[in-house]
Order: structure tokens, then C-alpha cells, then sequence
């Protein structure tokens, strides 16, 4: 994947680095940068239910994330996953 260009919107960049989280954005940067997201041929098999698992999978990987899973459930309206995290002690 090739990123041309970045906006960030509303003074996200200086939010970024005022409140310290430069490193934590280029950690999730490269997180989704690493996704090999392929386009399936099956029925409803490239809808938000499978690329939700696909990048809740990828942050299980990366090792130095500093959150951790706690719980995955269900939103009501679509029926999709989402994964509750809590901060790493």
C-alpha cells in the first residue's frame, strides 16, 4: 500500500503532539499499514464483520501494543464484533 498524502483534520496533528501521543499514532499507523486486505470472491465475505476481525487479529500480533483485549461483543444494530481493550499495567 502507498500513502501519498496525510490529513489530519480539526488540529488533530498538534492534539497529537501536545498530549503526547506521537509514538502511539505511528504504532497504530504501522499497524494498519501492515493489513493485507484481499478482496474475496464469496458472498458477504468482504463486509465490516470480517475487516473488524482482520484488525482486531493484527493488534493481537503486535506484541508492543500497550492495550490488551478484554472483551469482544457484539453491536446490537449490525451484529458485528468490536473488542473492549484496557491499558496494559
Amino acid at each position: 500500500m502507498k500513502i501519498t498524502q496525510i490529513r489530519y483534520y480539526d488540529g488533530a496533528k498538534e492534539k497529537i503532539c501536545r498530549l503526547g501521543l506521537a509514538n502511539l499514532f505511528l504504532e497504530i499507523q504501522d499497524i494498519f499499514l501492515s493489513l493485507d486486505v484481499a478482496v474475496k470472491e464469496e458472498k458477504d465475505a468482504n463486509g465490516e464483520k470480517e475487516l473488524r476481525v482482520l484488525i482486531d487479529r493484527k493488534f493481537k500480533e503486535a506484541a508492543n501494543f500497550p492495550f490488551v483485549v478484554i472483551a469482544v461483543e457484539h453491536d446490537r444494530a449490525t451484529d458485528v464484533p468490536f473488542a473492549k481493550q484496557k491499558r496494559r499495567a
